[in-house]
């Protein structure tokens, strides 16, 4: 985890208030899809998308990551 998202978590349990995180299984989407989901996180005020699971067997990971940072800055 980047160091800066480690401080916005502290400064959000220090205020007592609550963040919103996706978690996006990338063995269950395609990178085209990922867009759409970038632009809808942003309409829903997503803080926070983690991108992972278990197996993660998919060899599209990064295509998914890149798609999602075309649209998005979370």
């Amino acid at each position: 985890m980047h160091l800066t998202h480690l401080a916005q978590f502290k400064n959000l349990k220090a205020s007592n208030k609550h963040g919103f995180a996706l978690l996006v299984d990338p063995d269950s989407i395609l990178p085209q899809a990922m867009t759409d989901l970038a632009a809808l996180c942003e309409d829903a005020s997503v803080d926070f998308v983690f991108l992972g699971g278990s197996l993660v067997v998919s060899k599209h990971l990064d295509d998914c990551i890149q798609a999602f940072k075309q649209v998005s800055q979370i």
